[in-house]
């Protein structure tokens, strides 16, 4: 006679070997280093001058910017203009926004599905490549729209990464292992862009345009976070808690 199976249990909490939770905590380091060089070098730096240039070339500004007859039509209708120097703060207003959307709805996602593994491996995947596609594009609205999907995918990744961290570590662990986080963040994406404003600086030394040094810039920052999102998901382990427990339509995943 057949039985029907038991749904699995909710265990979300942290590995009791320190071994298995530290190699797992060494998993969660490394997406950090992996993503961070997306805002240290895309968003803080490299996005905004490049954008800007785009767009009053698109303009037609011969090398000044700032005058103000200077029109652009992102949406191609003549009814919705700007000038070329508000494309960036447009572009990050629609980007934020996008975020305020989507981030309550990945985070009820990532407390509802048994494979976060996969969301994150997925969403780190989609975000560098929109930003390594930023390589191949010197057209003002695809690389708009290139910027904004990759920021998009980088903030749902990043709601799916911090679920990790109560799986990971024990209460007494949490600071440090937040702390550790950070700091390996900020030093990944700090060495990267350093190489990056040694490229931009030795630009003309290397026979390449400032434009395709941000090109192989942004493909560098996407290059870097996929591979080394790639190390560090393998080292996590899918948990779950109480409302992930019961399988169904809610817990589906990419493939």
């Amino acid at each position: 006679m057949s039985t029907t199976p038991s749904p699995p249990a909710a265990d979300n909490s942290p590995a009791s070997d320190p071994a298995q939770r530290r190699r797992e905590q060494r998993g969660w380091y490394t997406y950090d280093w992996a993503n961070q060089v997306f805002i240290t070098s895309v968003v803080t730096v490299l996005i905004g001058p490049y954008l800007s240039g785009l767009a009053c070339s698109e303009a037609g500004a011969a090398g000044d910017c700032s005058q103000p007859g200077l029109v652009l039509y992102p949406l191609g209708v003549e009814w919705i203009s700007m000038h070329p120097n508000s494309l960036h703060p447009m572009v990050t207003t629609v980007a934020g926004l996008l975020l305020l959307v989507m981030l309550p709805v990945v985070g009820a996602l990532a407390d509802h599905t048994q494979h976060k593994k996969r969301w994150l491996f997925w969403l780190a995947a989609a975000g560098s490549l929109c930003v390594s596609s930023l390589y191949f594009t010197s057209d003002y609205q695809l690389a708009a729209l290139l910027f904004i999907t990759g920021n998009t995918f980088y903030g749902m990744s990043l709601v799916v990464f911090n679920a990790f961290l109560p799986e990971i570590a024990t209460s007494d662990e949490r600071n440090r292992v937040s702390v550790t986080g950070w700091a390996m963040a900020y030093l990944g994406g700090g060495l990267l862009l350093a190489a990056h404003m040694g490229l931009l600086a030795s630009a003309d030394s290397l026979g390449v345009s400032e434009g395709h040094a941000v090109r192989i810039a942004f493909a560098s920052v996407g290059l870097w976070w996929f591979v080394f999102s790639v190390i560090g998901i393998r080292m996590l382990r899918n948990r779950y808690g109480r409302l992930a427990a019961e399988p169904g339509p809610r817990d589906w995943a990419p493939p």
